[in-house]
């Protein structure tokens, strides 16, 4: 399956997320929304608060001003 999109951007909701289990859960699932969007041939970014509060730095990270200007596409 190709994508229609080429740049995705993604964002997770940290600013109601808790720490320990569901921090670790939410992260995981991020991961593999990123790796799925991958395999399908769109580039993957990581809004820039997302990754730090998440430690998903294998990713490169777009501000929400750059990710409006350069991306076709943005998962919550």
């Amino acid at each position: 399956m190709k994508s229609k999109f080429r740049h995705v951007a993604l964002f997770g909701k940290y600013h109601t997320m808790v720490t320990g289990a569901a921090l670790e859960s939410s992260r995981r699932v991020l991961d593999d929304v990123a790796q799925f969007v991958s395999r399908i041939g769109a580039e993957v970014v990581m809004e820039k608060g997302t990754s730090e509060h998440l430690g998903l730095n294998l990713y490169p990270t777009l501000t929400m001003a750059e990710i409006g200007k350069q991306c076709d596409l943005g998962l919550v």
